[in-house]
């Protein structure tokens, strides 16, 4: 085949991916993520929120489909795991176009000083909002940091849009996926609100570490600051 030849069918199977990885509806067999808006779910995850539970528990009333699959160890895991919650956000001053993302730089950092730690998996995560008028888009992601691509055996993330309610909060929409021998994960979906106020994105990240590691898991969390939409 001729190098112009060749140009072209990559450039064709470039323009092919792209446009498949817009039109993805948000539950597909292509992004393996599940997108929760629906009232009755987004209810109880509300209720759950801030409350003194476990992973294990937290995942079989939330997310039952985060507990398909994995073996028996991990879950009893998950169920003595507790959950430690984020402090509400501050809130950033409204403009027309914002978004609000973590300071990398101090980040690695604080991950390149505990690098010297051999038992351990380091882990980064991250949940990043941005808004588009009415249109926010909420994303939270898990990096293994230390050992480099790691794949460790299971990762799962949870990102939640928040909207403040007086001296509340509520979450208006829900993505998560969890996936197995993976180094990096991210969720994320796009919500269109209907009303002016402020919100952020909170992530709740679940990871499980091969046999010799200490912890054998984690649950950490983070969140954004508040955004103002108009």
């Amino acid at each position: 085949m001729e190098p112009k030849t060749v140009m072209r069918a990559l450039s064709l199977l470039m323009v092919m991916m792209f446009a498949g990885m817009i039109f993805v509806p948000a539950v597909s067999a292509e992004k393996d993520q599940l997108i929760i808006d629906d009232k009755e779910r987004l209810q109880i995850i509300n209720e759950l929120w801030r409350t003194d539970i476990s992973v294990g528990e937290y995942y079989e009333k939330a997310f039952p489909e985060l507990l398909e699959g994995i073996d028996e160890k991990t879950k009893n895991e998950f169920y003595n795991l507790k959950i430690s919650w984020p402090e509400k956000p501050k809130q950033i001053n409204p403009t027309e176009k914002q978004s609000e993302k973590s300071n990398l730089e101090k980040k690695i950092a604080e991950i390149n000083d505990r690098a010297g730690i051999k038992s351990a998996v380091l882990t980064y995560g991250d949940s990043t909002i941005e808004a588009d008028g009415r249109s926010i888009t909420h994303k939270s992601e898990t990096w293994v940091a230390f050992p480099p691509y790691l794949r460790i055996p299971n990762m799962g993330i949870t990102s939640y849009l928040f909207k403040q309610v007086g001296s509340g909060e509520e979450i208006i929409n829900t993505a998560f996926d969890s996936k197995n021998s993976v180094d990096n994960l991210k969720v994320e979906d796009t919500k269109l609100v209907s009303e002016p106020g402020y919100y952020y994105t909170g992530g709740l990240h679940v990871n499980k570490f091969p046999a010799g590691y200490e912890p054998p898991s984690e649950s950490k969390v983070t969140s954004t600051d508040a955004i103002w939409v108009n």
